[in-house]
């Protein structure tokens, strides 16, 4: 049981999903400081917090603070001016504002109630709603050619997330798989039908070192991907081969091994049902081209 085992697998660095979203945007043109307000008169502008897929409709200048100007052409400008910095790289367009890369911590998880980083399929649940909204079609053809143009920029981004949503999937896949594993032989280390050396045995086997430092390499990565991996059961596993190797017996061990186990059936349901989410919901926003 190394020291890395211990450490705390919910605080995973907001940072690591701005870095991500400055890598997978690399491809799209640098949007110039006037995506940061927006401006009607010198005496009437307001500074924009995050461009919303409604404002291609002219929609959101209260958000502003110009809701009070009436007429046509301020819609159009508004709509125009988002359909360029929706999908840019400016910090304030949709997908590089923070609330893309993080959430509030519900009362039920464990860093609540703080934020995390949103999960690759949470981020993909996003995306998918937006090309959605983006492809409403609309009789104004200002409107509509705004859209389109936002649509258009936000499948580069889409796009420039493919190796990341592949590398995603696969490590759920991989963890999913040694769960599936360390389970099979909890069960057999488990079953009194064996002889108590080959329980014994096979309780070895799941704690050598070489099997720890495979577990603990995946959910390593899987955190260096951005992901939120709470993986409890994995650790009280961990933990309970620390007591093996300080001479604790099979006996005193079973309680807890039981209870290991059924918390692994249950995070490796949650894992395959994040992977098959990813794959399902990559699917839909192609459907939406």
């Amino acid at each position: 049981m190394t020291a890395r085992t211990n450490m705390t697998l919910h605080k995973v660095p907001l940072i690591l999903i701005s870095l991500l979203a400055v890598t997978i945007t690399a491809k799209i043109a640098h949007a110039d400081d006037t995506c940061s307000t927006f401006f009607w008169t010198g005496a009437a502008q307001g500074n924009v917090e995050r461009y919303m897929p409604r404002y291609l409709i002219g929609e959101g200048l209260e958000d502003v603070g110009l809701e009070r100007i009436g007429g046509t052409l301020i819609h159009h400008r508004w709509s125009t001016q988002a359909a360029t910095c929706f999908a840019s790289d400016n910090r304030n367009s949709y997908f590089m504002h923070p609330d893309f890369g993080q959430t509030s911590c519900r009362a039920t998880e464990r860093c609540f109630p703080g934020k995390r980083s949103r999960r690759m399929s949470e981020r993909l649940a996003d995306v998918l709603d937006v090309v959605g909204q983006l492809g409403v079609a609309n009789a104004d053809p200002t409107y509509q050619g705004n859209l389109n143009q936002a649509k258009t920029a936000t499948y580069v981004f889409v796009d420039a997330m493919n190796n990341l949503r592949i590398a995603v999937a696969d490590i759920y896949a991989r963890l999913a798989g040694e769960y599936s594993n360390m389970i099979t032989k909890i069960n057999a280390a488990l079953n009194p039908a064996l002889p108590r050396s080959v329980r014994m045995t096979i309780l070895d086997e799941i704690c050598a070192p070489a099997s720890i430092e495979v577990e603990e390499a995946d959910r390593d990565r899987c955190v260096a991907l951005g992901e939120d991996c709470e993986l409890p059961s994995l650790l009280a596993v961990n933990n309970i081969c620390t007591d093996r190797q300080n001479g604790a017996s099979l006996e005193t061990l079973v309680g807890r091994l039981a209870d290991a186990r059924n918390g692994l059936v249950t995070e490796r349901g949650a894992l395959i049902s994040e992977r098959d989410a990813i794959l399902s919901l990559w699917g839909q926003i192609q459907g939406h081209r």
